[in-house]
């Protein structure tokens, strides 16, 4: 089985926030959509707020950032 995995880089290191996280000149709403179309199962980042977290698990897209936790996970039902 194959997983698609994405991971937010900012320059040589994975992105300080998703949100300004530079994927071309996609807004938010864009990126989140592109990742889901582009069948994403996993996306790697450092800081996220519930929002996009909410977004990519209702799409099926597990989370694996840092949180409040030294490492933290959450998909949605």
């Amino acid at each position: 089985m194959d997983m698609k995995v994405a991971i937010a880089l900012f320059k040589d290191r994975i992105s300080p926030r998703f949100d300004v996280w530079p994927m071309a000149s996609f807004n938010l709403q864009q990126r989140l959509d592109q990742l889901a179309s582009k069948g994403v199962d996993k996306i790697i980042c450092s800081g996220i707020d519930s929002f996009c977290i909410d977004h990519l698990g209702n799409n099926g897209i597990d989370v694996i950032h840092r949180g409040k936790e030294d490492l933290s996970r959450r998909r949605m039902p």
